[in-house]
């Protein structure tokens, strides 16, 4: 379910919105929880002084690949992600924040 921000609500608090709307959020959304999950992964690998070449070659993934979720550019999978966690001694949460 898509939660609908507070400023754009309707009269009478209505939870309606356009197209145009959803999408804009959606993309908001998005772009914030990857920049979130950037940090909070960036900031592992350099606690657990593990290189991304050596994160990729440990999870079976390309570089450029773990490159791009670091960068905030791919939002990987949840088994990925479980993967990650298990890797860097953490939680998918953590990692991952929503």
């Amino acid at each position: 379910m898509l939660k609908v921000p507070s400023t754009i609500m309707g009269i009478g608090g209505c939870n309606q919105m356009n197209s145009k709307q959803i999408i804009k959020h959606t993309y908001i959304s998005e772009g914030r929880y990857l920049l979130e999950a950037n940090t909070a992964l960036l900031t592992r690998l350099r606690e657990r002084k593990i290189t991304q070449r050596q994160l990729a070659s440990t999870i079976g993934l390309s570089e450029s690949y773990i490159s791009e979720v670091v960068n905030g550019r791919r939002n990987p999978s949840i088994v990925q992600k479980k993967e990650i966690a298990v890797v860097l001694h953490s939680t998918v949460k953590r990692l991952f924040p929503l």
